[in-house]
């Protein structure tokens, strides 16, 4: 949709962050690799995908074994299941 608008130079999707898959893993360029940032999307909350979550985590190294630290911003609400799955 944001595409269509033909305003900004480069649009670039948000990856999903799927069972299983680890936030590392979705890191996109040019932010460095320890910034990951995806979508947390529920199949069964709705269909239009209105309740839904962006999730911006980071470590101070991805292989350090510190603890990631995460910013949700979810303004509709999301799921406590679903975070608890994801996270």
């Amino acid at each position: 949709m944001v595409r269509s608008w033909r305003h900004f130079a480069t649009v670039i999707e948000i990856s999903l962050l799927l069972d299983g898959k680890s936030w590392t893993e979705t890191s996109i360029s040019p932010l460095r690799s320890w910034i990951g940032v995806s979508r947390l999307v529920s199949k069964s909350f709705d269909i239009a995908h209105y309740h839904s979550a962006i999730l911006i985590a980071y470590a101070e190294s991805v292989n350090s074994g510190q603890p990631a630290r995460g910013i949700i911003y979810t303004p509709h609400g999301i799921s406590a299941k679903l975070l608890a799955r994801n996270l």
